[in-house]
């Protein structure tokens, strides 16, 4: 029988971006900068779904106590640190600096496992629409600019790159089926009601 959990969609979605990430990048592992340590695409200001953001909350409660109190730990003393104007601003892809994002710590991502789905997809080629009306058909080949891939015009081939608009309607399609609002909440905010709720 089929899923009845809204968020049964969502996870399946998150389960082939993952999955679409790991082939690529074992394909191309030679022109990839990704790996632990490298957090050039976690310098950003995000917000989520509230679909995405309780998938997050949901893995928070399946963690037992010991795993539990060391990410109130990590996420405590890392929010201490922001509070502090103790947080540094480091270079993005692109060249602009901005904050980590509220579950970097310690150059690692405290939420892996339950990343959302556009982490799921950084370091990956990326295939979008123009939203310029006047050239509504032109597609785009986004690829980070860390990858030593990039120096090379023929790396990679457009037809490997991930559809970011298809990705982007099945997550809102995700969405809808998880509550109607398409509210988003910002990682801050998810790190703060995280926080609160290990804190009880």
């Amino acid at each position: 029988m089929p899923s009845t959990d809204p968020l049964a969609a969502l996870k399946a979605l998150q389960h082939k971006a993952s999955a679409f990430f790991e082939d690529f990048a074992q394909r191309h592992a030679h022109d990839m900068a990704c790996r632990k340590g490298c957090t050039a695409c976690c310098h950003v200001d995000l917000s989520l779904f509230r679909a995405e953001a309780h998938c997050v909350l949901a893995w928070v409660q399946e963690l037992n106590a010991q795993e539990q109190q060391q990410l109130y730990t990590l996420l405590f003393e890392r929010q201490q640190e922001d509070e502090a104007g103790l947080t540094l601003k480091k270079p993005n892809p692109v060249g602009a600096k901005h904050e980590p994002c509220a579950f970097l710590v310690q150059d690692a991502c405290s939420i892996y496992a339950a990343r959302p789905t556009v982490c799921r997809t950084q370091g990956a080629p990326l295939l979008w629409r123009s939203e310029d009306p006047n050239a509504p058909n032109t597609r785009h080949l986004d690829v980070c600019p860390v990858h030593p891939g990039a120096k090379r015009a023929e790396w990679p081939d457009p037809a490997e790159a991930l559809d970011l608009d298809r990705l982007n309607t099945l997550l809102v399609l995700t969405q809808k089926d998880f509550e109607a609002t398409g509210q988003r909440i910002s990682l801050n905010d998810l790190r703060n009601v995280i926080l609160d709720q290990l804190r009880t």
